[in-house]
């Protein structure tokens, strides 16, 4: 990403969102009045958009991220279609009659703490010896698995970001679980 300043007036004059896309790269990221400018402007280039519908469950602030998932989605010819969730881990969000299985999301993305999982995960865990580590690791698996399991019998993918970044993380680690339950894992975003 370059330092240059964002010229609104050269985007919104280009013509495809390859070339926006491409030009977005090279510049500084947008205010957030630009952004639904740019993703308006993005939404009218051809092809048509295709709606995508996503779901989100989370444990700390989302909501924030609606306007560039939405020029993300743009840039790509997605119409994102966003539910999210009550606050918090809660798994009444798997049952049948919740409002996330009612927004029918194509994806699911998963934002939680690290201390959903576990409340040692709370702190910092290279305190901890190697043993204790490794036993803090597996019921941490024991504890993401089922969560998982709930909300894949539901919807047809997941793209799942279980920590909350932050100030020190330095990538978000990813992994994408279908319905089938084969698993992809991710490193850096």
């Amino acid at each position: 990403m370059s330092n240059r300043q964002l010229d609104l007036e050269k985007l919104l004059a280009l013509g495809s969102r390859d070339a926006l896309r491409q030009a977005l790269r090279q510049t500084a990221p947008p205010m957030l009045p630009q952004i639904q400018r740019l993703t308006d402007h993005a939404a009218g280039l051809a092809p048509a958009m295709r709606e995508l519908r996503l779901g989100i469950v989370h444990s700390y602030t989302s909501e924030l991220l609606d306007p560039w998932l939405c020029l993300a989605g743009a840039l790509e010819g997605l119409d994102v279609k966003t539910h999210h969730g009550p606050y918090g881990l809660n798994l009444e969000q798997a049952d049948a009659r919740s409002s996330l299985v009612a927004h029918s999301a194509d994806i699911t993305l998963m934002l939680l703490r690290r201390g959903d999982l576990h409340p040692d995960l709370a702190g910092p865990v290279v305190a901890l010896s190697p043993d204790k580590q490794a036993n803090l690791s597996s019921q941490a698996l024991d504890r993401l698995f089922p969560i998982i399991e709930a909300f894949r019998a539901r919807v047809s993918a997941f793209w799942s970001s279980p920590f909350c970044p932050n100030k020190e993380a330095r990538h978000l680690g990813f992994t994408i679980y279908s319905r089938s339950g084969r698993r992809r894992r991710g490193g850096q975003p």
